[in-house]
């Protein structure tokens, strides 16, 4: 992803029910501003994926995009 400042590193952190921290995914550009990772879950439960957005030396959290349930 290319903004003014250059290119970003996006990285999903995966959360459980608990807000405790289980998984960071690196995601890979697949085109304009489309990025995809892959993830398993270990188990079912509800997890919650935040996007840590890094350019330079500037870090942007965005902790709550969206919860996953797996049965």
């Amino acid at each position: 992803m290319k903004g003014d400042g250059g290119p970003y590193t996006l990285r999903a952190l995966i959360r459980d029910e608990g807000e405790n921290r289980l998984h960071g995914v690196m995601l890979k550009e697949i085109s304009d501003d489309r990025f995809a990772g892959v993830w398993a879950a270990s188990h079912p439960g509800t997890y919650n994926l935040g996007i840590m957005a890094r350019r330079d030396n500037i870090n942007r959290l965005f902790p709550h995009i969206l919860q996953i349930e797996v049965r």
